[in-house]
C-alpha cells in the first residue's frame, strides 16, 4: 500500500476523496486467484503502474494509500483547492477527469496486453466519498490496509 504520510496538513487546502474502480463485470483480472498465491498479475501490475502515473501526469493530484483487488482499485485522492473551483461539497470535476483518464490509460495497455482493442475493461461509473476530517481519512487508509496491496 503507498501512502503519503504528508497528506494530513492539507487536510485544510484539499479536498480527499476514497474513490473504487470496479473491473467490468467485477472480473478478476488482477490478482491471482486461489489456491495459486496472492501475487499481482500482469494486468495488475499495468494498473499499478498507470495508477502511479496518473498522479504524477497533474500537479492538482495527489495519490495517498491505494490497494489493488482481484477486481477493484481503491484510494484516497487528493484535489487542490487552488485550482479555482468553488467548494460547495461537490464532487469536483478534476476528479471526474482524473479517474476518467487513469481508466482509459489502464484499459488502453490492458487491451493491448490481451490483444482485445476496445474491449470493456472498468465498469462505467465509480464510487467515491468526500473525506471531510482526519477521522474519516484514518478510517479509510485503515480500511485499506487490512488488505494486501503490491
Amino acid at each position: 500500500m503507498a501512502q503519503l504520510s504528508d497528506i494530513e496538513p492539507f487536510l485544510g487546502t484539499d479536498q480527499l476523496f476514497f474513490v473504487k474502480l470496479h473491473t467490468h463485470l467485477r472480473q478478476p483480472l488482477f490478482r491471482q486467484q486461489p489456491p495459486l498465491p496472492d501475487r499481482l498479475t500482469d494486468l495488475g501490475q499495468i494498473v499499478v503502474d498507470e495508477w502511479q502515473h496518473s498522479g504524477d501526469r497533474q500537479a492538482e493530484i495527489r495519490l495517498d494509500c491505494w490497494r489493488l483487488t482481484a477486481d477493484a482499485l481503491q484510494g484516497i485522492v487528493a484535489i487542490s483547492k487552488t485550482t479555482g473551483q468553488a467548494d460547495l461539497g461537490r464532487k469536483p470535476w478534476l476528479l471526474s477527469s482524473f479517474v476518467a483518464s487513469f481508466k482509459a490509460s489502464a484499459a488502453k495497455r490492458i487491451n493491448l496486453t490481451r490483444n482485445t482493442p476496445g474491449r470493456t475493461v472498468w465498469q462505467p461509473n465509480y464510487q467515491d466519498r468526500r473525506l471531510d476530517d482526519s477521522t474519516a481519512l484514518n478510517r479509510a487508509r485503515q480500511l485499506l490496509d487490512r488488505f494486501p496491496s503490491p
